[in-house]
């Protein structure tokens, strides 16, 4: 059995273009080299991401703007990657940064992490991060978390839909990433940006027109030849059995 490839997209402990830009080319790199899922994590301890860095770009506009244009961007390019990517949450998430966390398919927090939006009491809003957000908590939940302006724990993370696992310890924390690695490295690159790129451009439509899409959808990727290679093998296997 192949053991599974697992990428790191380093996080920075802040947001600012240039640290922006370099995720941007990494998450580039993986989409050529498809590894089985992306990890999103951080070597600063204590720390996911604090957010933008309001500093590098205080009192110019053209400067926020472009930041800002960028980010939106990278939320995106991570959100259609064509590999799993997953979320690993140590220490502060805020922000900009819980918008990143929230872009990825799964979100894996360590008991001591906190997240939190705290761009009221810095007199912004959390727009672009609302925008992201909506994949997990309902416009009133976002509007909840905004407003409490702190962080919340883990386990209330998880509660609320921010989190999907919460990990006591490292040992517990690799084996669940394992887990899904081992499993994602069989699935198609294509197969997973087709289900990825559904999801998103779906989302608020009515059911008609989104049943319309998804059959359309449904189409492009059987006209893959990814999709028909693996297909006729798994097939293949079926009858073996």
């Amino acid at each position: 059995m192949t053991k599974p490839d697992i990428a790191i997209l380093d996080i920075p402990p802040v947001l600012n273009f240039r640290s922006i830009a370099s995720l941007r080319e990494r998450i580039a790199e993986f989409e050529v080299a498809r590894p089985s899922v992306v990890i999103m994590s951080s070597r600063v301890p204590g720390t996911f991401c604090r957010g933008l860095d309001l500093g590098d770009s205080a009192g110019e506009l053209p400067m926020f703007q472009e930041v800002f244009s960028s980010y939106c961007q990278h939320l995106e390019e991570i959100q259609r990657s064509c590999r799993p990517v997953i979320a690993v949450v140590e220490g502060a998430c805020l922000g900009g940064g819980l918008g990143l966390a929230a872009c990825a398919d799964l979100v894996y927090a360590r008991e001591e992490a906190t997240l939190g939006l705290p761009e009221l009491w810095l007199g912004l809003i959390p727009g672009i991060c609302s925008v992201a957000l909506e994949a997990r908590l309902s416009q009133h939940e976002i509007k909840k978390l905004a407003l409490e302006a702190g962080t919340v724990s883990a386990r209330e993370a998880l509660k609320r839909g921010l989190v999907d696992e919460v990990h006591p310890d490292e040992v517990s924390l690799n084996q669940a990433i394992e887990k899904v690695a081992r499993r994602a490295k069989d699935y198609t690159s294509v197969s997973i940006a087709a289900l990825k790129g559904l999801l998103m451009e779906t989302r608020g439509v009515d059911r008609s027109t989104a049943l319309a899409m998804s059959r359309e959808k449904m189409d492009e990727l059987l006209q893959a030849p990814e999709t028909r290679d693996l297909l006729k093998r798994r097939l293949e296997q079926l009858e073996c059995c």
